[in-house]
C-alpha cells in the first residue's frame, strides 16, 4: 500500500500527539503485542549493556553491519537521543519455547534449526519485530517525521540472512534488506530490561539453561524514535 506524503512543517503539539497514537494502533495492527509512546527523556543507554555483545561474545559479533563493532556506541546513541522528545516502545510476546532451554541455544550457537521447528518459530517472531518498527518509522517517515529512527530485537543477520555472510559488510555492496534490517535495542546501548520493567511489562532473562516451563513469560522490544 501506499504512503501519501505529508508537506513537511512545523506541526502543532496537538497534531503530534495525534500521529504518536496513530503510530501505536498502527504497531498493534501489525502485530505488536502492545505499544507505548514515552518521553525519549526516560530511555536508559549504559556502555555496559553494548558491552554484553562482547562478553561473552555472542555469535553475532562481527558478522553484520548493526551488531559490533559496527553498530553505533552507546555514547553516539545517547548523543542521538537528546534530540529527540518522544519515542515508541514495542513489544512482541513469545511462547517461552520458542526461546528457553538447550536446544534453542544449541540452534543459535551452531546454527541448527531443532527438530521441533521451534527456533524456526522464534526467527518469525523477530523478524514480526523488524516488521513493526520498519512498518511505524516508515509511516512517521512520509507524515513529515523525516528523521524517525527504529531499532529492533536480535540480529538482523539471525533473521533476515540466516548461515549467509553479511552482504553489507562487502566493498560495494548493500544490504540485502535496508528497508527492514536494524540494529538491535541492546547492540547500540539500550537497556531494554530496565525500560521495559519501569514500563510495567514483566521481564524475565532467558537462556539456555532455563527451561521453558520455568518461564512465565518471554518478550521481544522495539524502538521506534519519533519526534
Amino acid at each position: 500500500m501506499g504512503a501519501r506524503p505529508r508537506k513537511v512543517s512545523i506541526l502543532s503539539p496537538d497534531l503530534i500527539i495525534k500521529d504518536l497514537e496513530k503510530y501505536r494502533q498502527l504497531a498493534l495492527d501489525c502485530g505488536a503485542s502492545d505499544a507505548l509512546m514515552i518521553k525519549a527523556s526516560s530511555l536508559v543507554v549504559q556502555e555496559r549493556v553494548r558491552a554484553k555483545c562482547s562478553i561473552p561474545k555472542c555469535a553475532e559479533y562481527g558478522t553484520n553491519q548493526h551488531c559490533p563493532p559496527y553498530s553505533m556506541s552507546a555514547a553516539e546513541t545517547k548523543e542521538i537521543v537528546k534530540d529527540y522528545t518522544y519515542a515508541l516502545v514495542i513489544r512482541v510476546d513469545v511462547k517461552p519455547e520458542y526461546a528457553a532451554g538447550a536446544k534453542i541455544h544449541e540452534c543459535y550457537i551452531k546454527g541448527k534449526i531443532d527438530e521441533a521447528g521451534r527456533y524456526r518459530l522464534l526467527g518469525k517472531e523477530y523478524k514480526k519485530v523488524f516488521f513493526v518498527v520498519s512498518e511505524v518509522e516508515s509511516r512517521a517517515f512520509y507524515d513529515g517525521y523525516y528523521l524517525a529512527l527504529g531499532f529492533a530485537a536480535g540480529s538482523c543477520k539471525n533473521v533476515f540472512c540466516f548461515k549467509m555472510d553479511c552482504q553489507a559488510l562487502g566493498r560495494g555492496k548493500g544490504c540485502r534488506w535496508p528497508l527492514r534490517s536494524r540494529p538491535s535495542m541492546e547492540a547500540v546501548g539500550f537497556d531494554v530490561f530496565s525500560m521495559a520493567t519501569g514500563l510495567g511489562w514483566t521481564m524475565y532473562p532467558v537462556g539456555g539453561r532455563s527451561e521453558p516451563e520455568e518461564v512465565p513469560a518471554c518478550s521481544l522490544v522495539g524502538l521506534v524514535l519519533i519526534v
